[in-house]
Parts: structure tokens; sequence; C-alpha cells
């Protein structure tokens, strides 16, 4: 933490608080004023978290979590642009499926910087010779977590277009 730039510190507090925005906005009531409100939050520090990634050279060089960054901005740009064009059930699932995956990759990246970071973890991690099969076991835990989560609100979401549609 002593080697830690302005950046670094930005791209954690961005972190921490997209975490939080995020986990708030998914379990608000959809449509609703929280819900939108703490969904624009998450949509800004989840902003601010991937371009100052973007940003973080700790070998020098470009590599692979800069690219899962470019990933997630796409994914949370497409689901912002999304939001406001929920009358369908297409784009609904698109806000949905675009929102909570950009959520899910702050997660994954939680565990790689655990492994990177946390003295008791380097043991187990890929990115210090490990096998990484813990670290393997953790993200697919997390990632089934939130397919769990995807396929729960993909099908009330299709549920409640459906509803609609016969009214």
């Amino acid at each position: 933490m002593e080697n830690m730039t302005i950046i670094g510190w930005l791209h954690t507090i961005a972190c921490v608080l997209a975490m939080i925005t995020g986990g708030v906005a998914l379990f608000a009531i959809k449509g609703s004023v929280d819900h939108k409100k703490w969904g624009r939050w998450f949509f800004y520090t989840m902003l601010v978290t991937n371009v100052s990634a973007l940003l973080i050279y700790p070998e020098g060089q470009f590599n692979v979590f800069h690219w899962m960054a470019i990933g997630t901005l796409v994914v949370l740009l497409l689901g912002w642009y999304a939001a406001p064009r929920q009358r369908s059930v297409g784009w609904a699932n698109m806000h949905l499926s675009c929102m909570l995956w950009s959520y899910y990759m702050l997660w994954g990246g939680l565990v790689n910087e655990a492994f990177l970071r946390v003295p008791v973890l380097k043991q187990f991690s890929p990115f210090f010779g490990a096998d990484g099969a813990v670290f393997g076991m953790i993200q697919m835990v997390v990632m089934l977590v939130f397919i769990v989560l995807w396929l729960k609100f993909l099908i009330r979401t299709t549920r409640r277009f459906k509803q609609r549609s016969v009214v």
C-alpha cells in the first residue's frame, strides 16, 4: 500500500463505492426512485473504476486486466444505453444483463486483487506460481452466484412482460 499512487487510491475508492452502490441498486425495487438513483451512482463509480484501471501500469505494459476494463466499459455503456428503453423485454433484459455482468466483473476483480495482495492468499495464487486451484474455485463460486442471480432476474423480467401482454 505504501507504493500506491493517487490513481491507485482513486481506483480503490471507486471500486469500493461501486460495490456498495451496485449492491443497493441490484436489490432495490426495479424502476423505483432508489433503483434509479443508486444505479446512476453505480454507473458513475464504475466509469471511474474502469477508466482509472486503464491508467494503472504496474509492470509498465498493457495487460489482460486492461482488456477486462475495456470489456467492462463496453458492457456498462450498453447497459446504460438500454436503461431508458426498457419498454420491451429485449431492452429490459439487455439492461439487466449488462449491469449485472459489469457488477460481476467488479467482484471477479476483487478476487484477483485479493490473490495478488493478501499475504495468506498469495501462496494459492496462480500469479505467484501456484497451480491456481483455490483461486479458480473461488472465482467459479462468484461466477455461479452471478449466473443464478442473472437467471432469476431474467425469468422475473420475462414473466413481468408476459403478464403485461396478457392483460
